[in-house]
C-alpha cells in the first residue's frame, strides 16, 4: 500500500526550491515502492534509489506509477558493473558502500537540496517541504532533522507492517535520559541510546548542492573533519515542524530477518558498529536461540509501550501520533 499522498502537494513547481532524495536500500519491492510513493507525493524533483544487492536479480517495480513519476526516480542496481565503473571493489561495510554512493551522486546532483535517509525513514513536514527550505538562511549549508522512532501502543499489531501507532522522541540530553529512563524503562534502557531510542537518534540531514559542504555522512555533512550540518531547532520555524520518521523494526517477522543479517554474536566483520548495537545482537541471537516466542517479547521490550510507559512519555511530550499509511499494510514480510 503506498504511503499517502499529503494534501498539500498539487504538482511540482520548479520555481520553487528544488530537493532530491538519496538511499541506498537492500529492502523488498513493497519496501521500496512505499518509500518511493512517499517522496513522491512531498514533492521531490528526483529520488536517487540504489539498489544494494551484489546480484542484478530482484527488480523494483515501477509500473504503478506514472511516466512524470518515473521520470523523477533515478533507479540504479549497484551488481559488479556498478562498482567497477565506479573504479573500485565493491566495499565489504554497509556504511562504506552509503558514504561512496552518496558522495559520487552529491558531487553531479542538480537539484537545491539532498537528503540522505534510509528505506525505513520518511521525512514528514506539515507544509510543503520545498517551501519550508525557503527559509534556511543563505549561511546555513545543511540541516539536521530529528529523528522519531516508531513503536507499537497497546492494541497495536506487531505483525502488520507499519502497523504501529506511535513514535517516540529521543530525550532533549543525555542528563534528562539518565534522570529519567530508570523509572520509564528500567533494564531496557542498557540496550538505548544515550537519548532513548532503539536506533539512532542522530537524525539525518538535507545539504545545499552548491553550498561549502564537501562530503556527506550517514548523519551530517563535513568539511574536512568538520561538522556544517544545523540542527534544525537552531534554524527555527518551520523548520521545526519537520521530522524524520524512523522505522528501526517495521514489523516482527522483518525485524527478526534484519537482525540475522547484521550477523552473528559479535556482528559483521569483528563486530564494528555502536557497543548499544551489539549489545542488542547478543539479546537477539540468544532470544533466536529459545524459538519465536522469546523473540516476541525482545521485541515488545523494544519497541512497545505498555499504557504506563506511554503516559509518561506523553507528559513529557516524547510520543506522539502520526499516520503516514492508509490504510495500513497488511500481514505481509
Amino acid at each position: 500500500m503506498p504511503a499517502r499522498r499529503p494534501e498539500y502537494f498539487s504538482g511540482l513547481n520548479f520555481e520553487m526550491v528544488t530537493f532530491a532524495i538519496i538511499c541506498l536500500a537492500n529492502e523488498d519491492d513493497t519496501i521500496l515502492q512505499a518509500f518511493l510513493a512517499h517522496y513522491l507525493g512531498m514533492g521531490a524533483t528526483e529520488i536517487a534509489l540504489f539498489v544494494d544487492r551484489a546480484e542484478d536479480g530482484m527488480p523494483v517495480s515501477l509500473e504503478h506509477f506514472s511516466a512524470q513519476q518515473r521520470d523523477r526516480i533515478l533507479l540504479t542496481y549497484c551488481d559488479d558493473g556498478y562498482w567497477g565503473a565506479m573504479g573500485t571493489p565493491r566495499p565489504a561495510m554497509l556504511e562504506d558502500r552509503q558514504r561512496a554512493v552518496f558522495n559520487a551522486y552529491f558531487r553531479q546532483c542538480k537539484q537545491d537540496w539532498l537528503l540522505v535517509c534510509d528505506a525505513d525513514e520518511f521525512l514528514v513536514s506539515p507544509e510543503p517541504l520545498a517551501e519550508v527550505l525557503e527559509h534556511v538562511p543563505e549561511e546555513v549549508s545543511s540541516v539536521t532533522f530529528p529523528p522519531v522512532e516508531a513503536v507499537w501502543g497497546p492494541g497495536d499489531d506487531i505483525d502488520t507492517a507499519y502497523g504501529n501507532s506511535w513514535f517516540r522522541a529521543p530525550f532533549s540530553d543525555a542528563a534528562a535520559w539518565r534522570r529519567e529512563s530508570p523509572g520509564i524503562y528500567g533494564c531496557e534502557r542498557f540496550l538505548m541510546s544515550g537519548r532513548g531510542a532503539v536506533g539512532h537518534d542522530d537524525g539525518k540531514s538535507m545539504t545545499r548542492t552548491n553550498g561549502d559542504a564537501s562530503r556527506l555522512n550517514l548523519h551530517w555533512a563535513t568539511v574536512g573533519k568538520k561538522i556544517v550540518s544545523v540542527p534544525s531547532r537552531q534554524v527555527g520555524a518551520p523548520l521545526t515542524s519537520v521530522c524524520l520518521v524512523h522505522f528501526d523494526a517495521i514489523n516482527f517477522s522483518r525485524w527478526r530477518r534484519k537482525f540475522r543479517r547484521r550477523g552473528g554474536w559479535r556482528g559483521i566483520n569483528g563486530g564494528r558498529g555502536s557497543k548499544r548495537r551489539v549489545r542488542q545482537r547478543r539479546v537477539v541471537n540468544f532470544a533466536n536461540l529459545l524459538g519465536p516466542n522469546a523473540g516476541r517479547i525482545v521485541f515488545r521490550r523494544f519497541y512497545c509501550l505498555t499504557a504506563r510507559q506511554l503516559a509518561l512519555l506523553q507528559k513529557q511530550d516524547l510520543v506522539q501520533q502520526l499516520q503516514l499509511f492508509d490504510p495500513p499494510r497488511s500481514r505481509q514480510d
